[in-house]
């Protein structure tokens, strides 16, 4: 199954709404789920964004695991680009501690 479709159907969404948030036609969407099209890029960052999945999982089926910027830890953490290294550094260290600890108890 299309992993488009699979995704739409598990949170519940029918072609019809998420046409609507995507602001396409509902046979756009059936086109997408059949795979006749691909969507634009613009439109699959969209159904990436709605669905919170990465694009390669929701085009090619497959889960990478994403690149992540320091500047997109800044700004998720913290709201802006512009926070000292030195700050950064801490805060990736404490979420490796924090990581470690909970694969140890899953242990």
């Amino acid at each position: 199954m299309n992993k488009i479709k699979e995704t739409r159907m598990r949170i519940k969404m029918s072609q019809k709404d998420l046409a609507k948030a995507m602001g396409v036609s509902q046979p756009t969407v059936s086109d997408w789920e059949s795979g006749r099209k691909v969507p634009s890029g613009k439109n699959a960052v969209k159904l990436s964004q709605i669905f919170g999945e990465s694009l390669d999982y929701l085009i090619y089926g497959t889960d990478v695991e994403p690149v992540v910027h320091d500047e997109d830890i800044k700004y998720a953490l913290f709201g802006v680009r512009t926070v000292d290294d030195d700050l950064l550094e801490e805060v990736k260290r404490f979420a490796e501690y924090i990581k470690k600890k909970r694969d140890e108890q899953a242990k």
